[in-house]
């Protein structure tokens, strides 16, 4: 399941359009449409494929190698997809509200790494960041465009919020684990410690010969 199974908002958008005003009807008809899933799953599909044939270095000091779209092709990309996310996040918007409410846009989790996804690609594509030390940083944040095929599919949702959930119960496990390893260690050092050595000159005493017994040490007498 999609976005389909949302409940339909009872509280005024923005304080004004109220669920049963035209425009947020409109809106809201628009956001459970079968057909606007399905453009929105199409998008997110291709934009994955466009982010996975995007060359890894910048123009200037890319190889000169043949790719499947220039830089100008893929600027136009980016650009039809980012308007494309936007008029979702728009549509969705309308139909729910923005953060007040129950069931507004932004009390969704996943709607609001959506957004900051989609922050992060306009700042990106107008280059705002453009000779800051973060610019570079912000770019490694595009990797995360395909989570929005999790944020589409409620299985893929229910699974990664179940991982999330059983982090708080698996750290007092991680805490257990760390203390049977140190336990251990301790008993191992108190068993073991010195005895595990060996040394081929017979005059040196371990530990206190250690300095005699690094090095080389040759059997027998030179000649």
């Amino acid at each position: 399941k999609n976005e389909t199974d949302v409940a339909v908002p009872t509280d005024k958008a923005f304080f004004v359009l109220g669920i049963e005003n035209p425009l947020r009807q409109f809106f809201f008809k628009c956001s459970q449409s079968p057909v606007f899933q399905w453009l929105m799953n199409v998008s997110v599909l291709i934009s994955c494929i466009v982010l996975l044939i995007t060359p890894p270095f910048e123009e200037e000091s890319r190889p000169s190698l043949m790719y499947i779209l220039n830089e100008d092709q893929l600027g136009l990309a980016e650009l039809i997809f980012n308007i494309i996310f936007t008029i979702e996040v728009i549509v969705l918007v309308m139909a729910k509200g923005f953060v007040l409410g129950n069931g507004t846009y932004l009390r969704n989790s996943w709607h609001l790494f959506d957004l900051i996804i989609i922050s992060i690609s306009w700042v990106d594509y107008f280059n705002l960041l453009n000779g800051y030390a973060a610019a570079k940083t912000l770019r490694m944040f595009r990797v995360l465009k395909p989570l929005r095929v999790v944020k589409r599919n409620r299985a893929m949702r229910d699974v990664v919020n179940a991982l999330i959930a059983v982090m708080h119960p698996m750290s007092y496990i991680l805490v257990l684990l760390c203390t049977l390893v140190l336990a251990s260690s301790i008993v191992a050092v108190g068993a073991f410690g010195g005895r595990l050595h060996a040394c081929s000159n017979p005059v040196a005493a371990y530990p206190l010969g250690k300095r005699e017994c690094s090095g080389f040490y040759v059997l027998g007498s030179v000649e």
